[in-house]
Protein backbone atom coordinates (compact mmCIF):
# COMPACT_ATOMS: atom_id res chain seq x y z
CA UNK A 1 0.00 0.00 0.00
CA UNK A 2 1.34 3.41 -1.10
CA UNK A 3 1.78 5.87 1.84
CA UNK A 4 -0.23 8.54 0.07
CA UNK A 5 -2.87 7.43 -1.98
CA UNK A 6 -4.42 9.21 -4.67
CA UNK A 7 -7.52 8.84 -6.76
CA UNK A 8 -6.94 6.29 -9.78
CA UNK A 9 -6.54 7.83 -13.36
CA UNK A 10 -4.53 10.86 -12.38
CA UNK A 11 -1.39 12.42 -14.16
CA UNK A 12 1.75 12.12 -12.51
CA UNK A 13 2.04 16.01 -11.67
CA UNK A 14 -1.79 15.86 -10.34
CA UNK A 15 -0.89 13.06 -8.26
CA UNK A 16 2.07 15.13 -6.76
CA UNK A 17 -0.32 17.78 -5.87
CA UNK A 18 -2.52 16.06 -4.59
CA UNK A 19 0.02 14.60 -1.89
CA UNK A 20 1.42 18.05 -1.15
CA UNK A 21 -2.78 19.24 -0.47
CA UNK A 22 -2.78 15.66 2.05
CA UNK A 23 0.47 17.01 3.26
CA UNK A 24 -0.35 20.74 4.29
CA UNK A 25 -4.06 19.48 5.83
CA UNK A 26 -4.34 21.32 8.94
CA UNK A 27 -5.10 18.29 10.82
CA UNK A 28 -1.88 17.06 10.32
CA UNK A 29 -0.62 20.43 11.30
CA UNK A 30 0.75 21.29 8.03
CA UNK A 31 4.19 20.03 7.91
CA UNK A 32 5.54 16.66 7.27
CA UNK A 33 8.09 15.59 9.42
CA UNK A 34 11.33 14.18 8.16
CA UNK A 35 11.57 10.68 6.59
CA UNK A 36 12.63 7.87 9.07
CA UNK A 37 16.23 6.03 8.57
CA UNK A 38 16.29 2.34 7.75
CA UNK A 39 15.32 -0.14 10.17
CA UNK A 40 18.75 -1.41 11.92
CA UNK A 41 18.25 -4.20 14.59
CA UNK A 42 20.08 -2.93 17.88
CA UNK A 43 20.27 -4.51 20.87
CA UNK A 44 20.38 -1.29 22.65
CA UNK A 45 16.99 -0.44 22.07
CA UNK A 46 15.54 -4.38 21.97
CA UNK A 47 16.74 -4.51 25.57
CA UNK A 48 14.57 -2.50 27.23
CA UNK A 49 11.60 -4.50 25.65
CA UNK A 50 12.80 -7.75 26.57
CA UNK A 51 13.49 -6.70 30.50
CA UNK A 52 9.94 -5.46 30.64
CA UNK A 53 8.58 -8.77 28.61
CA UNK A 54 10.71 -11.08 31.28
CA UNK A 55 9.13 -8.82 34.51
CA UNK A 56 5.28 -9.75 32.57
CA UNK A 57 6.30 -12.96 32.41
CA UNK A 58 7.43 -13.72 36.44
CA UNK A 59 4.55 -11.59 37.67
CA UNK A 60 1.93 -13.60 35.39
CA UNK A 61 3.56 -17.05 36.10
CA UNK A 62 3.51 -16.31 39.88
CA UNK A 63 -0.05 -15.92 39.82
CA UNK A 64 -1.15 -18.65 37.11
CA UNK A 65 0.42 -21.38 39.32
CA UNK A 66 -0.99 -20.14 42.20
CA UNK A 67 -4.66 -20.05 40.92
CA UNK A 68 -5.64 -23.61 39.93
CA UNK A 69 -4.74 -25.03 43.67
CA UNK A 70 -6.30 -21.77 45.23
CA UNK A 71 -9.55 -21.52 43.54
CA UNK A 72 -10.01 -25.72 43.32
CA UNK A 73 -9.51 -25.17 47.61
CA UNK A 74 -12.08 -22.61 48.02
CA UNK A 75 -14.51 -24.26 45.58
CA UNK A 76 -13.63 -27.55 47.74
CA UNK A 77 -13.98 -25.81 50.85
CA UNK A 78 -17.73 -24.42 50.14
CA UNK A 79 -18.85 -27.40 49.40
CA UNK A 80 -17.84 -29.39 52.17
CA UNK A 81 -17.96 -26.59 54.66
CA UNK A 82 -14.78 -27.12 56.24
CA UNK A 83 -12.34 -23.85 55.96
CA UNK A 84 -9.21 -25.95 57.04
CA UNK A 85 -10.24 -28.64 54.08
CA UNK A 86 -7.24 -29.02 51.37
CA UNK A 87 -6.73 -30.24 47.77
CA UNK A 88 -3.17 -31.21 47.86
CA UNK A 89 -1.43 -34.66 47.68
CA UNK A 90 -0.39 -34.94 51.34
CA UNK A 91 -2.95 -37.45 53.20
CA UNK A 92 -3.78 -35.51 56.24
CA UNK A 93 -6.86 -35.02 58.52
CA UNK A 94 -8.23 -32.49 56.71
CA UNK A 95 -6.78 -33.11 53.51
CA UNK A 96 -8.15 -35.39 50.48
CA UNK A 97 -5.83 -37.25 48.93
CA UNK A 98 -5.67 -37.34 44.84
CA UNK A 99 -6.31 -40.84 43.54
CA UNK A 100 -6.77 -42.78 46.80
CA UNK A 101 -9.80 -44.88 47.64
CA UNK A 102 -12.46 -42.94 49.68
CA UNK A 103 -15.74 -43.85 50.84
CA UNK A 104 -16.45 -40.51 52.93
CA UNK A 105 -17.74 -37.47 52.09
CA UNK A 106 -14.03 -36.44 50.96
CA UNK A 107 -14.04 -38.56 48.00
CA UNK A 108 -15.29 -36.28 45.20
CA UNK A 109 -15.02 -32.16 46.32
CA UNK A 110 -11.67 -31.92 44.81
CA UNK A 111 -12.74 -33.28 41.56
CA UNK A 112 -15.62 -31.38 41.08
CA UNK A 113 -13.49 -28.25 42.37
CA UNK A 114 -11.20 -28.78 39.71
CA UNK A 115 -14.33 -29.13 37.00
CA UNK A 116 -16.09 -26.26 38.82
CA UNK A 117 -12.40 -24.25 38.55
CA UNK A 118 -12.26 -25.19 34.89
CA UNK A 119 -15.81 -23.99 33.91
CA UNK A 120 -14.53 -20.36 35.03
CA UNK A 121 -11.48 -20.29 33.49
CA UNK A 122 -13.15 -21.05 30.62
CA UNK A 123 -15.87 -18.40 30.61
CA UNK A 124 -13.34 -15.57 31.91
CA UNK A 125 -11.09 -16.61 29.20
CA UNK A 126 -14.05 -16.67 26.79
CA UNK A 127 -14.65 -12.81 28.00
CA UNK A 128 -11.48 -11.95 27.55
CA UNK A 129 -10.87 -13.18 24.28
CA UNK A 130 -13.76 -11.92 22.79
CA UNK A 131 -12.92 -8.47 24.40
CA UNK A 132 -9.55 -8.59 22.50
CA UNK A 133 -10.93 -10.03 19.09
CA UNK A 134 -13.40 -6.79 19.01
CA UNK A 135 -10.83 -4.10 20.24
CA UNK A 136 -7.22 -5.24 19.15
CA UNK A 137 -7.15 -4.23 15.76
CA UNK A 138 -8.79 -1.56 16.45
CA UNK A 139 -6.46 0.09 19.08
CA UNK A 140 -3.60 -1.34 17.25
CA UNK A 141 -4.20 0.77 14.41
CA UNK A 142 -4.41 3.64 16.93
CA UNK A 143 -0.96 3.06 18.63
CA UNK A 144 -0.13 3.48 14.58
CA UNK A 145 -1.66 6.63 14.83
CA UNK A 146 -0.64 7.99 17.92
CA UNK A 147 2.57 6.13 19.39
CA UNK A 148 2.29 2.84 21.48
CA UNK A 149 3.89 3.66 24.92
CA UNK A 150 0.42 5.18 26.21
CA UNK A 151 -1.56 2.18 25.63
CA UNK A 152 1.17 -0.21 26.90
CA UNK A 153 1.49 1.58 29.79
CA UNK A 154 -2.67 1.61 30.55
CA UNK A 155 -3.20 -2.09 29.10
CA UNK A 156 -0.10 -2.99 32.07
CA UNK A 157 -1.97 -1.48 35.04
CA UNK A 158 -4.87 -2.95 33.68
CA UNK A 159 -2.79 -6.32 33.50
CA UNK A 160 -2.22 -5.45 37.52
CA UNK A 161 -5.99 -5.45 38.77
CA UNK A 162 -6.36 -9.27 38.82
CA UNK A 163 -2.90 -9.84 40.33
CA UNK A 164 -4.37 -7.50 42.62
CA UNK A 165 -7.80 -9.25 43.13
CA UNK A 166 -5.92 -12.66 43.32
CA UNK A 167 -3.82 -11.38 46.05
CA UNK A 168 -7.00 -10.63 48.10
CA UNK A 169 -8.46 -14.30 47.27
CA UNK A 170 -4.86 -15.87 48.72
CA UNK A 171 -5.10 -13.55 51.83
CA UNK A 172 -8.94 -14.49 52.65
CA UNK A 173 -8.08 -18.12 52.05
CA UNK A 174 -5.68 -18.09 55.14
CA UNK A 175 -7.97 -15.61 57.17
CA UNK A 176 -10.55 -18.46 56.89
CA UNK A 177 -8.74 -20.91 58.38
CA UNK A 178 -8.22 -18.96 61.47
CA UNK A 179 -11.71 -17.35 61.65
CA UNK A 180 -14.18 -18.81 59.40
CA UNK A 181 -17.16 -16.17 60.32
CA UNK A 182 -19.59 -15.34 57.86
CA UNK A 183 -18.71 -12.59 56.98
CA UNK A 184 -14.74 -13.61 56.04
CA UNK A 185 -16.77 -16.85 54.26
CA UNK A 186 -18.80 -14.05 51.93
CA UNK A 187 -15.82 -12.35 51.16
CA UNK A 188 -13.96 -15.12 50.18
CA UNK A 189 -17.37 -16.08 48.43
CA UNK A 190 -17.19 -12.50 46.38
CA UNK A 191 -13.59 -12.00 45.73
CA UNK A 192 -13.18 -15.40 43.29
CA UNK A 193 -15.79 -14.17 41.09
CA UNK A 194 -14.43 -10.21 40.99
CA UNK A 195 -10.91 -11.86 40.31
CA UNK A 196 -11.93 -13.36 37.07
CA UNK A 197 -14.29 -10.42 35.89
CA UNK A 198 -10.62 -8.41 35.94
CA UNK A 199 -8.84 -11.35 34.61
CA UNK A 200 -11.77 -11.07 31.67
CA UNK A 201 -11.24 -7.30 31.59
CA UNK A 202 -7.54 -7.41 30.77
CA UNK A 203 -8.50 -8.65 27.21
CA UNK A 204 -9.79 -4.56 26.06
CA UNK A 205 -6.23 -3.96 25.55
CA UNK A 206 -3.95 -7.23 24.74
CA UNK A 207 -0.03 -6.93 26.40
CA UNK A 208 1.37 -8.76 23.74
CA UNK A 209 -0.27 -7.07 20.79
CA UNK A 210 1.44 -4.16 21.77
CA UNK A 211 4.78 -5.91 22.22
CA UNK A 212 4.65 -7.48 18.39
CA UNK A 213 4.04 -4.45 16.99
CA UNK A 214 6.71 -3.02 18.85
CA UNK A 215 8.92 -5.13 18.48
CA UNK A 216 8.18 -5.00 14.29
CA UNK A 217 9.14 -1.40 14.69
CA UNK A 218 12.10 -2.38 16.02
CA UNK A 219 13.28 -5.11 13.55
CA UNK A 220 13.72 -4.61 10.14
CA UNK A 221 11.70 -6.60 7.50
CA UNK A 222 12.47 -10.15 6.67
CA UNK A 223 13.66 -13.34 7.74
CA UNK A 224 14.99 -11.77 11.19
CA UNK A 225 11.60 -10.60 11.98
CA UNK A 226 10.41 -14.29 12.70
CA UNK A 227 13.39 -14.70 15.11
CA UNK A 228 12.47 -11.89 16.85
CA UNK A 229 9.47 -13.03 17.51
CA UNK A 230 10.33 -16.33 18.44
CA UNK A 231 12.66 -15.23 20.69
CA UNK A 232 10.01 -12.69 22.53
CA UNK A 233 7.77 -15.69 23.03
CA UNK A 234 10.36 -17.46 24.42
CA UNK A 235 11.58 -14.76 27.04
CA UNK A 236 8.13 -14.62 28.03
CA UNK A 237 7.59 -18.75 28.70
CA UNK A 238 10.89 -18.80 30.60
CA UNK A 239 9.79 -15.99 32.83
CA UNK A 240 6.34 -17.86 33.21
CA UNK A 241 8.13 -21.47 33.77
CA UNK A 242 10.67 -20.69 35.97
CA UNK A 243 8.34 -18.34 38.40
CA UNK A 244 6.94 -21.68 40.09
CA UNK A 245 10.78 -22.87 40.77
CA UNK A 246 11.50 -19.49 42.52
CA UNK A 247 8.21 -19.97 44.60
CA UNK A 248 9.57 -23.00 45.53
CA UNK A 249 13.51 -22.08 46.30
CA UNK A 250 12.94 -18.12 47.66
CA UNK A 251 9.18 -18.87 49.12
CA UNK A 252 9.86 -22.38 50.27
CA UNK A 253 6.73 -23.12 48.45
CA UNK A 254 4.67 -20.15 49.96
CA UNK A 255 2.13 -18.96 46.82
CA UNK A 256 0.91 -15.81 49.57
CA UNK A 257 3.99 -14.72 49.34
CA UNK A 258 4.75 -14.97 46.19
CA UNK A 259 1.70 -13.45 44.92
CA UNK A 260 2.75 -10.43 46.58
CA UNK A 261 6.17 -9.57 45.55
CA UNK A 262 4.47 -10.29 41.96
CA UNK A 263 1.51 -7.73 42.77
CA UNK A 264 4.66 -5.20 44.16
CA UNK A 265 6.24 -5.65 40.98
CA UNK A 266 3.23 -4.95 38.37
CA UNK A 267 2.02 -1.72 40.37
CA UNK A 268 5.44 0.25 40.92
CA UNK A 269 8.35 -1.06 39.42
CA UNK A 270 6.72 -2.42 36.16
CA UNK A 271 5.04 1.21 35.13
CA UNK A 272 8.06 2.91 36.41
CA UNK A 273 9.95 0.99 33.72
CA UNK A 274 7.69 1.92 31.13
CA UNK A 275 7.88 5.52 31.91
CA UNK A 276 11.52 5.73 32.59
CA UNK A 277 13.38 3.74 30.93
CA UNK A 278 11.35 2.74 27.99
CA UNK A 279 11.51 4.88 24.66
CA UNK A 280 8.37 5.30 21.52
CA UNK A 281 9.11 2.81 18.71
CA UNK A 282 6.79 4.68 16.27
CA UNK A 283 8.71 7.45 14.89
CA UNK A 284 7.09 10.63 14.18
CA UNK A 285 7.19 10.31 9.78
CA UNK A 286 5.20 6.55 10.67
CA UNK A 287 2.64 8.31 12.92
CA UNK A 288 2.28 10.52 10.21
CA UNK A 289 1.99 8.19 7.45
CA UNK A 290 -0.55 6.45 9.72
CA UNK A 291 -2.70 9.23 10.42
CA UNK A 292 -2.60 10.15 6.52
CA UNK A 293 -3.48 6.60 5.34
CA UNK A 294 -6.32 6.67 7.45
CA UNK A 295 -7.83 10.13 6.70
CA UNK A 296 -7.73 8.86 3.02
CA UNK A 297 -9.89 6.23 4.03
CA UNK A 298 -12.10 7.44 6.31
CA UNK A 299 -12.66 10.26 3.55
CA UNK A 300 -13.58 7.25 0.86
CA UNK A 301 -16.03 5.61 3.11
CA UNK A 302 -20.03 6.78 2.65
CA UNK A 303 -20.88 9.52 5.44
CA UNK A 304 -22.69 8.04 8.27
CA UNK A 305 -23.33 9.27 11.74
CA UNK A 306 -20.58 9.71 14.38
CA UNK A 307 -21.70 7.23 16.92
CA UNK A 308 -22.35 4.71 13.42
CA UNK A 309 -18.86 5.62 12.73
CA UNK A 310 -17.48 4.80 16.07
CA UNK A 311 -19.25 1.55 16.57
CA UNK A 312 -17.74 -0.29 13.13
CA UNK A 313 -14.23 1.39 13.44
CA UNK A 314 -13.19 -1.96 15.45
CA UNK A 315 -14.43 -4.23 12.46
CA UNK A 316 -13.11 -2.09 9.85
CA UNK A 317 -9.83 -2.43 11.37
CA UNK A 318 -10.51 -5.96 11.17
CA UNK A 319 -10.77 -5.72 7.10
CA UNK A 320 -6.77 -6.26 6.77
CA UNK A 321 -7.81 -9.62 7.77
CA UNK A 322 -9.32 -10.53 4.26
CA UNK A 323 -7.01 -7.95 2.41
CA UNK A 324 -5.16 -11.13 -0.13
CA UNK A 325 -5.66 -14.85 -0.49
CA UNK A 326 -2.67 -14.84 1.56
CA UNK A 327 -3.75 -13.23 4.56
CA UNK A 328 -7.48 -15.09 4.65
CA UNK A 329 -5.57 -18.91 4.65
CA UNK A 330 -3.12 -17.76 7.68
CA UNK A 331 -5.99 -16.05 8.88
CA UNK A 332 -7.57 -20.08 9.05
CA UNK A 333 -4.02 -21.26 10.12
CA UNK A 334 -4.13 -19.17 13.30
CA UNK A 335 -7.85 -19.87 14.06
CA UNK A 336 -6.93 -24.03 14.02
CA UNK A 337 -3.62 -24.11 15.61
CA UNK A 338 -4.77 -21.74 18.67
CA UNK A 339 -7.67 -23.16 19.43
CA UNK A 340 -5.60 -26.06 20.58
CA UNK A 341 -2.83 -23.61 22.18
CA UNK A 342 -5.17 -21.37 24.26
CA UNK A 343 -7.04 -24.55 25.01
CA UNK A 344 -4.44 -26.28 26.25
CA UNK A 345 -3.07 -23.04 28.41
CA UNK A 346 -6.35 -22.64 30.01
CA UNK A 347 -7.26 -26.87 30.96
CA UNK A 348 -4.49 -27.95 31.63
CA UNK A 349 -3.27 -27.20 34.83
CA UNK A 350 -6.45 -27.93 35.79
CA UNK A 351 -6.66 -31.42 34.03
CA UNK A 352 -3.28 -33.24 34.94
CA UNK A 353 -4.40 -32.19 39.22
CA UNK A 354 -7.18 -34.74 38.63
CA UNK A 355 -6.70 -38.66 38.74
CA UNK A 356 -5.10 -40.45 37.01
CA UNK A 357 -2.32 -38.19 36.63
CA UNK A 358 -2.56 -36.53 40.46
CA UNK A 359 0.14 -33.87 39.62
CA UNK A 360 1.33 -31.67 42.86
CA UNK A 361 2.88 -28.23 43.24
CA UNK A 362 6.22 -29.38 42.72
CA UNK A 363 5.24 -31.48 39.54
CA UNK A 364 3.59 -28.47 38.18
CA UNK A 365 6.60 -26.49 38.78
CA UNK A 366 8.89 -28.80 36.97
CA UNK A 367 6.72 -29.11 33.95
CA UNK A 368 6.72 -25.43 33.74
CA UNK A 369 10.11 -25.17 33.95
CA UNK A 370 10.39 -28.28 30.87
CA UNK A 371 8.11 -26.75 28.56
CA UNK A 372 9.95 -23.19 29.35
CA UNK A 373 13.46 -24.52 29.02
CA UNK A 374 12.60 -26.10 25.57
CA UNK A 375 10.67 -23.04 24.94
CA UNK A 376 13.89 -21.32 24.85
CA UNK A 377 16.17 -23.79 23.16
CA UNK A 378 13.12 -23.78 20.37
CA UNK A 379 12.72 -20.47 19.49
CA UNK A 380 16.09 -18.99 20.85
CA UNK A 381 18.41 -21.69 19.01
CA UNK A 382 16.42 -23.40 16.47
CA UNK A 383 13.55 -21.36 15.07
CA UNK A 384 16.73 -18.90 13.09
CA UNK A 385 18.07 -22.05 11.67
CA UNK A 386 14.98 -23.87 10.68
CA UNK A 387 13.46 -20.98 9.40
CA UNK A 388 16.67 -20.43 7.04
CA UNK A 389 16.36 -24.00 5.62
CA UNK A 390 12.80 -25.00 5.73
CA UNK A 391 10.84 -20.92 4.62
CA UNK A 392 8.19 -20.10 6.84
CA UNK A 393 5.93 -22.04 4.92
CA UNK A 394 7.42 -25.50 5.86
CA UNK A 395 8.48 -24.49 9.44
CA UNK A 396 4.29 -24.06 9.43
CA UNK A 397 3.63 -27.64 8.72
CA UNK A 398 6.16 -28.71 11.05
CA UNK A 399 4.67 -26.88 13.46
CA UNK A 400 1.66 -28.18 13.41
CA UNK A 401 3.36 -32.25 12.84
CA UNK A 402 4.69 -31.55 16.28
CA UNK A 403 1.51 -30.21 17.61
CA UNK A 404 -0.70 -33.37 16.75
CA UNK A 405 1.99 -35.66 18.45
CA UNK A 406 1.85 -33.50 21.74
CA UNK A 407 -2.21 -33.50 21.47
CA UNK A 408 -1.98 -37.17 21.09
CA UNK A 409 0.45 -37.69 24.21
CA UNK A 410 -2.06 -35.91 26.04
CA UNK A 411 -4.60 -38.01 25.34
CA UNK A 412 -3.47 -41.00 26.37
CA UNK A 413 -1.53 -40.20 28.81
CA UNK A 414 -1.82 -42.26 32.14
CA UNK A 415 1.77 -41.69 33.71
CA UNK A 416 3.50 -38.47 34.67
CA UNK A 417 5.99 -39.27 32.29
CA UNK A 418 3.59 -38.80 29.05
CA UNK A 419 2.78 -35.52 30.06
CA UNK A 420 6.34 -34.25 30.57
CA UNK A 421 7.10 -36.02 27.18
CA UNK A 422 3.90 -34.13 25.49
CA UNK A 423 4.90 -30.76 27.14
CA UNK A 424 8.62 -30.82 25.51
CA UNK A 425 6.53 -30.89 22.24
CA UNK A 426 4.52 -27.59 23.65
CA UNK A 427 7.67 -25.73 21.95
CA UNK A 428 7.44 -26.79 18.46
CA UNK A 429 3.50 -25.81 18.42
CA UNK A 430 4.59 -22.40 19.30
CA UNK A 431 7.03 -21.89 16.04
CA UNK A 432 3.25 -20.92 14.48
CA UNK A 433 2.01 -17.38 16.27
CA UNK A 434 5.75 -15.53 15.50
CA UNK A 435 6.01 -17.34 11.95
CA UNK A 436 2.50 -16.03 11.15
CA UNK A 437 2.84 -12.45 12.87
CA UNK A 438 6.09 -12.39 10.65
CA UNK A 439 4.54 -13.46 7.60
CA UNK A 440 2.06 -11.03 7.80
CA UNK A 441 4.10 -8.05 9.26
CA UNK A 442 6.42 -8.64 5.87
CA UNK A 443 3.56 -7.90 3.66
CA UNK A 444 2.20 -4.82 4.96
CA UNK A 445 3.22 -1.53 5.37
CA UNK A 446 6.04 -0.49 7.60
CA UNK A 447 2.90 2.26 9.28
CA UNK A 448 0.70 -0.34 9.57
CA UNK A 449 2.32 -2.91 11.78
CA UNK A 450 0.15 -2.14 14.90
CA UNK A 451 -3.12 -2.90 13.07
CA UNK A 452 -1.54 -6.18 11.41
CA UNK A 453 -0.05 -7.07 15.24
CA UNK A 454 -4.05 -6.67 16.91
CA UNK A 455 -5.33 -8.19 13.51
CA UNK A 456 -3.37 -11.36 14.44
CA UNK A 457 -4.07 -11.04 17.61
CA UNK A 458 -7.50 -10.48 17.40
CA UNK A 459 -7.93 -13.62 15.16
CA UNK A 460 -5.95 -15.59 18.26
CA UNK A 461 -8.48 -14.23 20.72
CA UNK A 462 -11.38 -15.70 18.87
CA UNK A 463 -9.91 -19.16 18.80
CA UNK A 464 -9.13 -18.50 22.39
CA UNK A 465 -12.56 -17.85 22.66
CA UNK A 466 -14.20 -20.81 21.10
CA UNK A 467 -11.27 -23.59 21.71
CA UNK A 468 -11.61 -23.72 25.34
CA UNK A 469 -15.55 -23.97 25.35
CA UNK A 470 -15.30 -26.06 22.95
CA UNK A 471 -12.36 -28.84 24.35
CA UNK A 472 -14.71 -28.39 27.82
CA UNK A 473 -17.65 -29.87 26.35
CA UNK A 474 -16.05 -32.40 24.58
CA UNK A 475 -14.43 -33.64 28.25
CA UNK A 476 -17.95 -33.60 29.56
CA UNK A 477 -19.22 -35.18 27.38
CA UNK A 478 -15.58 -38.38 27.38
CA UNK A 479 -14.59 -37.80 31.18
CA UNK A 480 -16.53 -40.99 31.78
CA UNK A 481 -15.54 -42.82 28.74
CA UNK A 482 -12.40 -45.19 27.94
CA UNK A 483 -10.47 -42.13 26.97
CA UNK A 484 -11.12 -39.29 29.48
CA UNK A 485 -8.54 -37.30 27.57
CA UNK A 486 -10.42 -37.31 24.13
CA UNK A 487 -10.38 -33.54 24.09
CA UNK A 488 -7.19 -33.92 22.96
CA UNK A 489 -7.95 -36.08 20.05
CA UNK A 490 -10.24 -33.16 18.92
CA UNK A 491 -6.62 -31.17 19.22
CA UNK A 492 -4.88 -34.02 17.08
CA UNK A 493 -7.51 -33.87 14.74
CA UNK A 494 -7.49 -29.80 14.44
CA UNK A 495 -3.53 -29.87 13.67
CA UNK A 496 -4.46 -32.24 11.16
CA UNK A 497 -6.36 -29.79 9.54
CA UNK A 498 -4.15 -26.64 9.91
CA UNK A 499 -1.55 -29.18 7.94
CA UNK A 500 -3.85 -29.11 4.76
CA UNK A 501 -4.57 -25.51 5.08
CA UNK A 502 -0.84 -24.58 4.92
CA UNK A 503 -0.38 -26.59 1.71
CA UNK A 504 -2.64 -24.04 0.61
CA UNK A 505 0.11 -20.99 1.10
CA UNK A 506 2.06 -19.54 -1.90
CA UNK A 507 5.15 -20.23 -1.68
CA UNK A 508 6.58 -16.66 -2.55
CA UNK A 509 4.49 -14.54 -0.72
CA UNK A 510 4.58 -16.85 2.51
CA UNK A 511 8.80 -17.02 2.70
CA UNK A 512 10.57 -14.25 3.09
CA UNK A 513 13.64 -14.73 1.27
CA UNK A 514 11.75 -14.46 -1.92
CA UNK A 515 9.20 -11.62 -0.77
CA UNK A 516 12.25 -9.88 0.98
CA UNK A 517 13.75 -9.41 -2.73
CA UNK A 518 10.54 -7.50 -4.07
CA UNK A 519 10.48 -5.49 -0.88
CA UNK A 520 13.86 -3.93 -1.29
CA UNK A 521 12.73 -3.13 -5.25
CA UNK A 522 9.60 -1.57 -3.63
CA UNK A 523 11.17 0.53 -1.22
CA UNK A 524 14.22 1.70 -4.22
CA UNK A 525 10.86 3.01 -5.86
CA UNK A 526 9.28 4.71 -2.87
CA UNK A 527 12.81 6.48 -2.38
CA UNK A 528 12.94 7.49 -6.00
CA UNK A 529 8.87 8.52 -5.75
CA UNK A 530 9.34 10.41 -3.00
CA UNK A 531 12.34 12.75 -4.74
CA UNK A 532 10.34 13.45 -7.31
CA UNK A 533 7.80 14.94 -4.74
CA UNK A 534 10.04 17.02 -3.22
CA UNK A 535 11.73 18.34 -6.00
CA UNK A 536 7.88 19.08 -7.51
CA UNK A 537 7.46 21.00 -4.07
CA UNK A 538 10.46 22.66 -4.80
CA UNK A 539 9.74 23.73 -8.09
CA UNK A 540 6.55 25.13 -7.02
CA UNK A 541 7.79 27.35 -4.58
CA UNK A 542 10.47 28.78 -6.69
CA UNK A 543 7.50 29.38 -9.10
CA UNK A 544 5.62 31.22 -6.70
CA UNK A 545 8.55 33.53 -5.29
CA UNK A 546 9.07 34.13 -9.23
CA UNK A 547 5.60 35.47 -9.69
CA UNK A 548 5.81 37.19 -6.24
Amino acid sequence: MPPFPNPPNTSAEESFENDLTVLNDPLLNKSHPPPSPPVEFSWRKVTPLLCLVTLIAYCSGSVITAVAPTIQTVYARESTHNYTYSCSNEADNDSYECGADHDDLYADPCKEASERAQAMAATSDFAKNMLTFFFSAHLGAVTDRYGRKKMLLFSLILMALPAVAFALVVHMVSLTESDPSPTNISILTNLVPLYYTANSLTGTINFLTLIFACLADLTPSGPRRAVAFGLLLAIFMAGISCSPIITLLVYNGDNTTAVNVACFVWIFIVPAWVILGFSETVTPAKQFEARVAHQNEVASRPPRSRFHSIFLAPFLSLKVLTRTKLFRILCTVIIIVEMVNESTQTLLLYYITTPPLCFTQEDMSVLMVTIGLSGIISQGFLLRPLNKLMGERRLLLFSSVAGMFHALLYAFADTKALVFAGGLLVCFTLFSLPTVSAIKSNNAGEAEQGQIQGAVYAVKSLAGAVGPTMFRFIYDWTKDGPVPGAMWLFGAALYVVSCGVIFLLPEKEANSKYHHAERETEEEEEVLNRSKMVRFAEDEGVRESSVV
